[in-house]
Parts: C-alpha cells; sequence; structure tokens
C-alpha cells in the first residue's frame, strides 16, 4: 500500500488508513449524523463496516494512494 504522509483530510472518495483500537484497517469513510462510517472496497464477507461513534478513538493516519498486488508484479 502506497499511503501519503501529507494527506489527513478525510474525504468520501479515497480511502484511507485508520486506527482503530490499536488495530490498522484501510477503509472508506463516510460520514452520517453523528457517526463515522469505515467501508472496505472488498465484497469479501469476511471485511465488515467499522461504525464509530465521536466518542471512540479512531485516529486518521494516512490517504491511502495506491495498492500493489504482488502476485501480478514479476520480480
Amino acid at each position: 500500500v502506497l499511503i501519503d504522509r501529507k494527506e489527513k483530510v478525510i474525504n468520501t472518495k479515497d480511502a484511507f488508513l485508520f486506527v482503530v483500537d490499536d488495530t490498522a484497517t484501510l477503509k472508506l469513510p463516510k460520514v452520517e449524523w453523528n457517526n463515522l462510517y469505515l467501508i472496505p472496497k472488498s465484497k469479501d464477507d469476511y471485511h465488515k463496516p467499522i461504525i464509530l461513534s465521536k466518542n471512540d478513538g479512531a485516529i486518521v493516519n494516512w490517504k491511502v494512494v495506491d495498492v500493489f498486488n504482488f502476485e501480478k508484479i514479476s520480480l
């Protein structure tokens, strides 16, 4: 994953690296009412949305710029 360390302002069109309960996750943010929804891009049922209230201790670290798939890269 390629991360832009200068981008910390959340928008709803880009994925961001969030830290929730000391665990990093890459999700698309969606703000609705007083909640922050962290939505996975994956269609796999294993990856679930995370719903946070303003009292939860989530940290937005940086914007995701690109994701590399090493299975498709020949070294």
